[in-house]
């Protein structure tokens, strides 16, 4: 990648930055330009060596050695600290530009063997918070560190740690080792870019000491000379790939910042920065286009905010510009990709794709966009294909001309690319703006689809894009636009392409059983319906002269084709002579075995014309019905059916007896093959209409009623005697339950049949109980099933327990009027003697899969319905005494007493109905209900409590909260919630109302805070404000704002503190979608935030979204709130993965709702930052 005109960074160093796997090593050569000014390493040493009176060391001189020869090391150590403590010296331009790399960088690392800080200094003047600083030997681990490191110390390091001689280089590297483990493990780990060294600095001889890792590239930065040659080949030894820039004309190394803050640039992804530097190359051409900013603009073009910065950006631009910059786009590899090839592409790669096509498919730059497609021609990829198609095909039908032309290029030079989704097409407004109807077969074709299953394949044929024209067989009028020459021929051109799969040759008959209009037509196939349409309609237009399309159907061997060549016959305004002749010398009818596709279309010509026709050709017509297939292997039955359908159609549109010699035939045909008359003759296949049977068993139901009421003995034996399982089933479950729940005498007659000694007897019992059990009895037929079920004898009624259950709950469940009183004492007694008979062996089969809806099990359920049935026993007990209630009378407190005292799998199911009706039972019996709720909560599992609570949205009243529901839920809020999201959201909308409860203390709410503060898991508090906004949602302000001041800001504040768990990002995202709806709170909410929004990159869309179509009340709001809600809307917008969600439109839209707000500055600016981000619709 060039990063200057004159510098290129290797693509690996780029990507290790981008990676977040890139270490900047700084050495002395960085201090040395102004306004730093401090010595090189070699400088250095001469100076301590003038100071301590000694010769400068002689050429090849190891300086390190030099140094730790001296007489007053400790001196030398310390006058260095001295030398690079200099008030004077200050941070250059490199050491900023090294600054803004390692800023651009996901994780800053420098590790610098200098003893300055000017690297933290421009950290400053960039206002970078640098949060780690290490100096040797304290040093972190090379394989994980941050911040930058002071490899040999640095001027706040004692004398004695920093390293400078060679003494201190083997303590650090040799003898000790800390030095030599942090770089060895750092070059293992991370790819390094060496700025300011020589390959002759110390460092480079100790670091090839411990061997240089080549797990990741590793780079250095050096000034391109020919004295430098040697040197390059040094670090090209070690591995080590030399980054060469060039020296300016006085030999200073200004280049050298100047490629790092370029190459920082690329780095950086501030959208900004970004389009600062794209506006400035789009005005000027691509053939003027340096180096460095092509690379740049390559880059960009491979990022969804380049992308929107490029494109928005040649928009502006004049036609000529725009063109040749799209032009550009073509012309390099680096980003014709998204345009010129059918692979798979990356989501940035369709964005500029997609953006480029919404610009190029307009009317502004219609010879742009063809210049573009002339350009690629064949090489057109199929996401841009699809993308000009789509919306130049749209333009198209809406009349634009323009489009016309731009869309013939494109289908021109690229021959039947595949639709990447189903088009429907309006070819008659093509045709209306003059589109080529040559080109239609480019998109209107007919695909095959295969699939193998086991050995047989199997095809299906449908079309590339539909046409969308007709929906009805209706006329088409004499002076349509399809009835041009040439859309003719593409019809017919398109049916003969349909019909190259043998598929629809075989089932043209089935998918389209009449030419003509007829109700057996069900225009599966809009497309070949269309163009069947067209040319039937077409060679009606032309009745008085259709001989020679009709010869030009028939001639092409084409079966719909053929099939439309004898329709045309018949709607000819020939004589039926002239018709039937036709069909004659076709030798059709005596062929018809072979082509049985010609069927209908023969049968109706046939039956249209004989009534005319003379004797002669009646005689012809008969002479070949009798030689059908005379020399053919078809068996004779086969084809005297044929025959004699043939023969009965044509003679039903004759007086009888009128062509005695056909009737003859018929009937002697009839009589050998036992033939009767067929309803359609003229149809191989018929559609009758699809309705919904019932289940019919062993007879249907009009034969069962007849039996029953006739001769039900013999109903009995069809019974008993029945031994086919699947028709025993269908009677007694479906049919003889469904005919008793029409009419409950009927089961009343079977069962009295069933008193029969046979081996169905209690299947039949049985079926009819089921009948009954399911719907509400009258009074009378409640008493007459009460009867006889009690004569039966006990041991049979143990087979009927369950449904009887089920038919005592349903009538109580729909008693809408008084039941008999001795019909309530036996279904009071049933019940609680199956309770006392069968609880204790009772074992929920299933039990895990209902675990989250324990409701519909217990309603399903014998014992769940036993508990149903006593709480609308109770009911009914209340709607029907008089007004002197009270309370559950000892009978109903026995059954409630059972079933709240339950355990195990039977406490699952009958505690569930309980709950579920809580709040009616207190209401009927306060004391009593409190009693029994104790027993259970003991009892059950807290989840399976609140799951029944949660599940109907039930709401504990107030007393029964404060009693016994608070004390659960601080039980059930101590759990870790990772359950069904569900749950827990219905969990927090119960603690939601609670809240916001007027009658709650506030004692009591903060409690219920604390409690879900210190839930485990965050899944419960992001939950809880989530149900806040949707509430927050759908009220007005004057109920949102009491919520902050009852609740919400303590809560938050405590979030905010990482009270209870960490404040999570997901929570922090909930409680910035509220903060449009806070009113007079929106300042104070935003600073619990401390003007840090949290990061949306995982936030769904649609969440993004709702923040800024907000019912907001500015006239309300008082100044600073309405500045805040500004300032925090400017905050978003800065936001990258904001701004790749929300569209101009959204802004413009916010703005315009915000508009009250228009005489603030902070106005203004969120004006200008949705303008900087080219999110606001200038005009």
């Amino acid at each position: 990648m060039w990063v200057t005109e004159n510098v290129e960074f290797p693509d690996e160093l780029v990507d290790a930055a981008l990676n977040d796997e890139l270490v900047l090593f700084v050495g002395s050569g960085v201090s040395l330009d102004a306004p730093a000014n401090l010595p090189s390493y070699p400088a250095l040493v001469e100076q301590l060596a003038d100071e301590q009176g000694v010769d400068p060391p002689k050429p090849k001189t190891p300086l390190d050695g030099f140094l730790g020869n001296l007489q007053d090391r400790e001196s030398a150590h310390e006058r260095t600290l001295q030398m690079m403590s200099s008030t004077n010296a200050d941070c250059n331009e490199t050491h900023k530009a090294i600054m803004r790399i390692a800023h651009a960088t996901k994780t800053p690392r420098i590790v610098t063997t200098n003893y300055d800080v000017l690297l933290e200094k421009a950290a400053s003047s960039l206002s970078m918070d640098i949060d780690r600083i290490y100096r040797g030997p304290a040093l972190p681990l090379g394989s994980s560190f941050d911040g930058i490191v002071h490899l040999h110390g640095d001027i706040h390091s004692r004398p004695d740690e920093i390293i400078l001689d060679d003494r201190d280089y083997a303590q650090a590297y040799l003898l000790e080792s800390w030095a030599s483990r942090f770089l060895v493990e750092m070059f293992r780990h991370y790819s390094v870019l060496f700025v300011g060294y020589g390959i002759s600095d110390p460092i480079m001889r100790y670091l090839t000491l411990g061997g240089i890792s080549q797990d990741h590239p590793h780079f250095a930065l050096s000034a391109a000379s020919d004295k430098n040659k040697e040197e390059h080949e040094s670090w090209d030894e070690r591995g080590i790939t030399t980054i060469l820039f060039p020296l300016s004309s006085d030999a200073s190394y200004e280049e050298l910042p100047k490629a790092l803050n370029s190459f920082a640039d690329q780095l950086c992804d501030d959208y900004l920065t970004k389009k600062s530097r794209i506006e400035r190359i789009v005005c000027s051409t691509p053939a003027t286009i340096t180096r460095d900013d092509r690379d740049f603009l390559v880059r960009a073009l491979h990022t969804t905010e380049g992308i929107q910065c490029f494109t928005n950006n040649v928009t502006r631009q004049d036609n000529g510009s725009m063109q040749e910059w799209v032009l550009w786009l073509l012309e390099d590899p680096a980003t014709s990709r998204p345009f010129t090839t059918s692979q798979a592409l990356t989501d940035e790669e369709l964005l500029l794709c997609r953006r480029v096509t919404d610009i190029l498919a307009s009317e502004k730059y219609v010879d742009t966009l063809c210049a573009l497609l002339i350009q690629i021609q064949h090489t057109v990829g199929d996401r841009f294909f699809n993308g000009c198609f789509n919306l130049l095909i749209h333009e198209c039908e809406n009349m634009q001309g323009w489009a016309v032309k731009p869309l013939t290029v494109l289908l021109s030079s690229n021959l039947r690319k595949e639709l990447d989704h189903a088009y429907y097409i309006d070819i008659k407004s093509l045709l209306s703006i003059n589109f080529p109807i040559y080109l239609l077969s480019q998109f209107i074709f007919p695909v095959a689809s295969y699939r193998q299953e086991a050995n047989i394949e199997y095809s299906t044929v449908f079309w590339s894009a539909e046409i969308d024209d007709r929906h009805e067989d209706e006329p088409i009028n004499d002076e349509s636009i399809y009835f041009s020459d040439d859309f003719i021929e593409f019809s017919e051109y398109s049916i003969k392409q349909y019909s190259q799969y043998e598929t629809v040759n075989k089932m043209s008959v089935v998918y389209r059983p009449a030419i003509e209009p007829h109700d057996q037509n069900q225009r599966h196939d809009e497309t070949s319906s269309f163009f069947i349409e067209v040319l039937r309609e077409y060679a009606r237009y032309h009745a008085d002269d259709n001989q020679a399309i009709a010869e030009r159907w028939w001639k092409s061997g084409v079966p719909l084709l053929q099939r439309l060549s004898v329709s045309a016959i018949t709607m000819s305004d020939r004589t039926a002579d002239n018709k039937l002749s036709w069909i004659l010398d076709k030798g059709i009818i005596v062929s018809i075995k072979k082509h049985m596709w010609l069927w209908h279309e023969l049968m109706l010509l046939l039956h249209t014309s004989i009534s005319e026709a003379s004797p002669d050709i009646r005689g012809a017509l008969l002479q070949q019905v009798q030689n059908i297939n005379i020399n053919e292997a078809y068996n004779d039955s086969d084809v005297a059916i044929t025959q004699y359908d043939m023969l009965d159609f044509m003679l039903k549109a004759l007086p009888e007896n009128s062509w005695q010699e056909a009737s003859a035939l018929a009937e002697g045909l009839a009589r050998k093959y036992d033939y009767t008359p067929a309803e359609n003759p003229d149809f191989l296949v018929w559609n009758y209409p699809i309705q919904c049977q019932p289940i019919q068993g062993i007879v249907d139901d009009k034969a069962f009623l007849a039996m029953l009421r006739n001769d039900p003995l013999h109903l009995l034996l069809l019974l008993t005697s029945q031994e086919d399982p699947w028709m025993i089933n269908d009677t007694f479950s479906y049919q003889i339950p469904r005919l008793i729940g029409d009419d409950a005498q009927i089961g009343l007659t079977l069962w009295d049949l069933a008193s029969s000694d046979h081996d169905k007897n209690l299947q039949l019992r049985a079926a009819v109980l089921s009948g009954w059990a399911y719907h509400k009895q009258s009074p009378t037929n409640l008493r007459s099933i009460v009867t006889r079920f009690n004569q039966l004898p006990r041991e049979s009624t143990a087979s009927f327990s369950d449904i009887t259950i089920r038919l005592i709950h349903t009538q109580m469940e729909k008693a809408d009027d008084v039941i008999p009183e001795d019909v309530l004492d036996w279904m009071d007694s049933f019940a609680a003697t199956q309770w006392t008979e069968r609880h204790v062996s009772f074992i929920a089969q299933n039990r895990a899969d209902w675990e989250n809806d324990p409701i519909t099990l217990s309603l399903n359920c014998w014992p769940g319905e036993l508990a149903w049935y006593w709480v609308h026993r109770i009911q009914y007990r209340k709607a029907h005494s008089s007004s002197n209630w009270s309370g559950f009378n000892e009978v109903e407190r026995s059954a409630l007493s059972q079933f709240a005292q339950a355990e195990g799998d039977l406490a699952f199911i009958t505690h569930a109905p309980l709950l579920f009706n809580m709040n009616l039972l207190h209401e009927l019996d306060n004391d009593f209900t409190e009693k029994i709720i104790p027993w259970m909560l003991q009892t059950d599992d807290t989840v399976i409590v609140w799951r029944v609570i949660t599940q109907y949205h039930i709401q504990p009243n107030l007393r029964l909260m404060r009693l016994f529901f608070f004390k659960s839920l601080h039980c059930l809020l101590k759990k870790r919630l990772d359950a069904d999201p569900r749950f827990i959201r219905g969990l927090m909308h119960i603690i939601l109302r609670a809240l916001n409860a007027s009658d709650l203390t506030e004692a009591e709410k903060k409690e219920l805070q604390q409690a879900v503060v210190n839930e485990p898991s965050h899944i419960a508090k992001v939950a809880l404000i989530d149900c806040t906004v949707a509430q927050f949602t759908h009220a007005d302000q004057t109920t949102r704002d009491p919520t902050w001041d009852i609740w919400l800001r303590e809560y938050i504040h405590s979030r905010s503190r990482n009270i209870g768990t960490q404040w999570s990002n997901e929570e922090r995202v909930q409680f910035s979608r509220l903060i449009p709806m806070m009113g007079n709170h929106i300042d104070e909410a935003t600073q619990v935030l401390a003007n840090r929004l949290p990061d949306y990159s995982d936030t769904e869309p649609y969440l993004i979204h709702q923040m800024f179509d907000v019912d907001v009340h500015i006239s309300a709001m008082d100044e600073d709130n309405i500045k805040a809600l500004l300032s925090f809307y400017s905050q978003l917008i800065r936001i990258p993965s904001i701004r790749n969600e929300i569209s101009p439109r959204e802004i413009s839209q916010l703005l315009a709702h915000l508009k009250d707000a228009a005489a603030y500055s902070e106005y203004s600016e969120l004006v200008q930052s949705a303008k900087d981000y080219d999110l606001y619709d200038l005009e």
